[in-house]
């Protein structure tokens, strides 16, 4: 039995129309570019993108969005209370 395909989305919408783009990016990309040397994932919170290695496997792809999808979701909740919507 084959394994069912999960796709590395392109966009996420989280609540109040935050939305976060998701792209694959050559491993040498500039957008993947870091303190010490290239990152397989960036979570860039001024244009709301998260670069990933599109050489990883699906698998690891996946588990670097979820984890630059934890840094946006800490970014939405400094907005929300910076903005009065949410207590910190």
């Amino acid at each position: 039995r084959m394994a069912k395909q999960r796709r590395i989305p392109t966009k996420i919408i989280l609540p109040f129309d935050y939305v976060v783009t998701v792209q694959q990016v050559p491993p040498q990309s500039e957008a993947l570019l870091a303190e010490g040397g290239y990152s397989d994932g960036i979570w860039d919170p001024l244009s709301r993108i998260i670069s990933v290695n599109n050489k990883l496997p699906a698998k690891r792809k996946r588990y670097i969005v979820i984890h630059e999808m934890q840094h946006a979701l800490v970014d939405l909740l400094h907005d929300l209370a910076d903005r009065g919507i949410v207590s910190p």
